[in-house]
């Protein structure tokens, strides 16, 4: 057996990609891959609300909604080392916006202090409210192309412990067999090379995915209910969930295009909406026995085609104002 051969593996400096923290290294992370990295890292699912955002006499670098629950994260990053001015910039952010529940401190290197700084914070502010400090490195393995990787060096006391303790209760056999299911999807979207990443898998009946918009989501379904019967027996469906003060006025311009939309993706449920609510949402489904364990690839490459057509049809069209 011949020896391995392996590439050396070099750290570059991030100045050398992003000469400017607001010209270009702030666009950057703001793209919608990008700051699924970020997420990924962390472990939130963010949709960028805004960039270079007013708060008071300053601006924020970016600001995000966390998925599902579209609480407010805050991001203040810089190309050197950290200083108190940028990690004072994040709290008087924090402390200026409604609903921040996350800040996120972004710089190639965390000094100890500001490290530490940032493990107080978790120690000391109400559950909940959650802080990280993050170092965006560069690499390169021989004469390949530079790759990104965000590197969590701060963040809340057993935050992956506490994300894993909401799963891992004492769950029904219906709650386990979700939790099972979501699981072998994220499972099957990683081997197939999909472009889509659910959120993290929970014992529910749903799993959403992003599609570039705050208070907008596609959503996978795998229910033991089966609407069309009224009785247990099951089905798949994949959801377009719009949310917010704008909902209503989006969903009406998409039932405009309902004919075009239905030429793209088929027949369509378009519920009656609850005036009451500010949500929308319109699907298309079909029977699936989510028991039947042998039959989960069949099912997840329906939905994998079903939030691939979705976001295809919908992704710009949400976007619109």
């Amino acid at each position: 057996m011949s020896d391995p051969t392996f590439g050396q593996l070099t750290k570059l400096s991030p100045r050398d990609y992003w000469p400017d923290e607001a010209a270009d290294f702030t666009p950057w992370l703001a793209e919608e891959a990008n700051i699924a990295l970020l997420g990924a890292a962390i472990g939130l699912d963010l949709v960028v609300e805004g960039v270079e955002e007013t708060v008071g006499s300053f601006s924020a670098d970016i600001i995000c909604r966390s998925l599902p629950d579209e609480h407010r994260v805050v991001i203040e990053n810089q190309l050197n080392r950290t200083d108190h001015d940028h990690l004072g910039k994040l709290l008087t952010y924090a402390g200026g916006l409604d609903d921040v529940r996350a800040t996120i401190l972004i710089a190639p290197e965390i000094r100890d202090e500001h490290r530490a700084a940032i493990d107080w914070l978790n120690a000391v502010t109400i559950e909940g409210v959650n802080c990280f400090g993050v170092e965006i490195q560069v690499w390169r393995i021989g004469d390949s192309l530079p790759a990104p990787r965000f590197i969590v060096v701060a963040k809340p006391n057993d935050w992956r412990g506490n994300v894993r303790a909401t799963v891992n209760k004492s769950l029904t056999h219906t709650q386990q067999l979700q939790l099972d299911y979501w699981t072998a999807f994220r499972d099957y979207l990683a081997e197939s090379g999909s472009d889509f990443l659910p959120h993290s898998p929970r014992p529910q009946h749903w799993a959403t995915v992003s599609i570039g918009r705050s208070g907008a989501s596609l959503a996978a379904i795998a229910s033991t209910w089966d609407k069309e019967r009224g009785r247990v027996g099951g089905e798949n469906r994949v959801e377009l969930g719009l949310n917010g003060d704008d909902a209503g006025e989006v969903y009406e311009r998409l039932q405009h295009e309902r004919e075009t939309i239905e030429e793209a993706l088929g027949p369509l449920e378009w519920p009656q909406p609850d005036e009451s609510t500010k949500s929308r949402r319109l699907y298309a489904s079909r029977p699936a026995d989510i028991e039947d364990r042998d039959s989960w690839p069949e099912q997840f490459a329906w939905l994998e085609e079903r939030l691939q057509r979705f976001d295809e049809t919908f992704r710009e069209r949400v976007k619109r104002r």
